[in-house]
């Protein structure tokens, strides 16, 4: 029997802010075999949204590839 890197199922658990996630990460995280993060919180750095809608789609994009590069 293989117990290599292939046989682990990942699962990300991911929410909004005040619903809970830190509370649910702290009780889970308690376990040896789950490993939590810590809060994120780049959406604000990027966009608000007081800040109403993008201006076009070259914005947006340059939104989503500041994501994808955290």
């Amino acid at each position: 029997m293989s117990h290599g890197l292939a046989d682990h199922r990942c699962t990300f658990v991911v929410g909004s802010s005040r619903s809970g996630t830190t509370m649910m990460g702290r009780i889970l995280g308690r376990h040896p075999a789950v490993y939590t993060f810590h809060e994120l919180h780049f959406f604000e750095q990027m966009w608000s949204p007081g800040a109403g809608t993008f201006t076009d789609r070259t914005e947006a994009v340059e939104v989503a590839t500041s994501l994808l590069h955290l």
